[in-house]
């Protein structure tokens, strides 16, 4: 996608593996290719059992790509919460991800688990099925960035509360409430 001219503009892929992956290097393929960056700077550490443990950095580092990004591209992630709690456009990928044993496709049921269901109903989050649906929805926010803008401001309202950088605040409060 990135060699041709698949998209309606100049575009640039910014790929950030998920943290209990990144040992895989799954994507050191693509390193090479211009206008794709693969970020390999994850902090990893065996102390934790998931092995990841996000500094202050690196989380200002996430929520800058996410920010200055024109959609998300992701799998069942909570990360669709980021962007929109930074109004960005979310589309979600449900091919060739995950496999059962046989090897048949069970990419779809990702998205009717019980924690990621109530993200799909809000209407949101734009679910692909292949690559032709990929580049439409991505060229589709490339050209109208407010599409689904009610849709994500629903799915802010309903499962992101507020987002006004006090969230610490009301816990502390919380907690001090039951004392």
């Amino acid at each position: 996608m990135m060699k041709d001219d698949s998209f309606v503009f100049p575009s640039s892929l910014y790929i950030r593996p998920h943290f209990s992956n990144i040992r895989e290097k799954k994507f050191d393929s693509l390193k090479n290719i211009s206008d794709v960056k693969v970020d390999d700077s994850i902090v990893l550490s065996d102390f934790f059992i998931d092995h990841w443990d996000p500094g202050i950095e690196e989380t200002r580092f996430l929520i800058n790509a996410i920010y200055h990004s024109d959609v998300m591209i992701t799998i069942a992630s909570t990360l669709a919460l980021d962007a929109c709690c930074l109004d960005r456009p979310i589309v979600t990928v449900a091919y060739n991800v995950l496999f059962d044993k046989t090897g048949r496709d069970i990419s779809r049921d990702l998205y009717n688990t019980d924690h990621y269901s109530a993200v799909v109903e809000t209407g949101a989050i734009d679910i692909v099925y292949n690559k032709e649906e990929l580049l439409k929805r991505i060229n589709n926010y490339l050209q109208n960035t407010q599409f689904k803008k009610q849709e994500r401001e629903r799915l802010l309202n309903q499962l992101c509360y507020k987002v006004d950088g006090q969230s610490a605040k009301r816990v502390v409060e919380a907690i001090n409430s039951l004392v």
